[in-house]
């Protein structure tokens, strides 16, 4: 059975249309939704593009190698430093590519 049984109809004209239906689709949700969450009082944010997740989905990838080393330590009783290295770099070399991306200037065409 349906949760939400009260149905609202209301009139808005053309622009109000266009620009309610740019915010959704930037938002990523659908009108009915959009209207939920601004009424409840949350800010509706844009979704993330991609770059978004490829540094999340990097991070988790990090994180999830140091873990693993730490764990091997922790059994072993001694660092691998070949490891070890190896991940720090890919830390450092992400640290840049978010930098190149985010702070660092871009030439205009």
């Amino acid at each position: 059975m349906r949760k939400k049984h009260i149905k609202k109809q209301y009139y808005i004209d053309e622009k109000e249309d266009n620009l309610l239906k740019e915010k959704c689709a930037k938002a990523g949700l659908s009108e009915s939704n959009f209207i939920r969450a601004y009424i409840n009082g949350y800010k509706v944010k844009e979704k993330p593009d991609e770059t978004f997740y490829y540094v999340l989905r990097n991070l988790g990838g990090i994180a999830n190698n140091i873990n693993q080393i730490a764990r091997a330590t922790n059994r072993d009783g001694y660092l691998n430093n070949r490891s070890y290295n190896e991940e720090l770099q890919k830390v450092l070399d992400f640290i840049t590519d978010i930098q190149e991306m985010y702070l660092m200037p871009v030439k205009k065409e």
